[in-house]
């Protein structure tokens, strides 16, 4: 019998767009089971130091919504071992743009202790909630 793999991909997902739906169509391609994670509104501040446009009950709505989702979840426990134990999933998918640096390597070697398999998902290039921020905000001057 073969092993179902449950996928995980965690994000803000702030000013939906279509880098975003690539990134979970592509992590849904490699996956029976595909588990998105929102986070919330306080830690995106935290990580960010500024607060999503679209809250985090807003942001939740709309990733439940894709059709590529079997569970989305407002946890904020993003790519540590929660989520690993809430999922069970053997899949973590992160955007290539944290490829190589220190923190995501040693993810990933965490992540192979456990026997998870860390796939990159690439970026969309020319699009990013952060160019729409900034162009919504141009806009207003």
């Amino acid at each position: 019998m073969a092993k179902v793999k449950i996928g995980y991909l965690g994000g803000c997902w702030d000013l939906f767009h279509v880098g975003h739906l690539n990134c979970i169509r592509r992590a849904k391609e490699q996956c029976d089971y595909l588990v998105v994670d929102v986070t919330p509104d306080e830690i995106v501040f935290l990580q960010k130091n500024k607060y999503p446009i679209i809250d985090e009950k807003g942001r939740l709505a709309v990733v439940r919504a894709i059709k590529y989702v079997d569970r989305a979840e407002l946890s904020g426990e993003g790519r540590d071992l929660g989520a690993w134990k809430k999922y069970g999933y053997n899949i973590l998918f992160l955007s290539e743009d944290h490829k190589g640096k220190e923190y995501y390597n040693n993810l990933e070697d965490e992540m192979k202790e456990l026997g998870v398999e860390v796939v990159y998902i690439p970026y969309t290039d020319g699009i990013s909630s952060t160019k729409i921020r900034a162009s919504l905000q141009e806009g207003k001057n």
